[in-house]
């Protein structure tokens, strides 16, 4: 499983995370979501995906996000629960 996100990771333009609070315990996601956007970040021609993250709390988890997927990304939060999302209108 881990080394198919790691693919889709290193090829995306945009990364949905939808209720997933990338726990400082939670070392091996940190681990994987990290190296992978170090990679990218020292590619020449490879953008950084955009990340949008979907949760009822998600302006608390910002700063979470920024110390694993670099100062550089663009981070976008949508405070709300996954059921309210006008998801056609979102991934359009």
């Amino acid at each position: 499983m881990w080394n198919n996100a790691i693919r889709a990771l290193r090829d995306c333009e945009q990364i949905y995370i939808v209720g997933f609070s990338l726990s400082p315990f939670d070392n091996m996601a940190r681990l994987h979501f990290g190296e992978v956007m170090m990679e990218r970040s020292k590619g020449e021609d490879i953008k950084l995906p955009k990340v949008t993250i979907i949760d009822p709390n998600a302006c608390g988890m910002k700063e979470n996000f920024m110390s694993v997927f670099g100062g550089q990304s663009i981070i976008d939060l949508i405070q709300k629960q996954a059921q309210e999302i006008n998801w056609g209108k979102l991934l359009s």
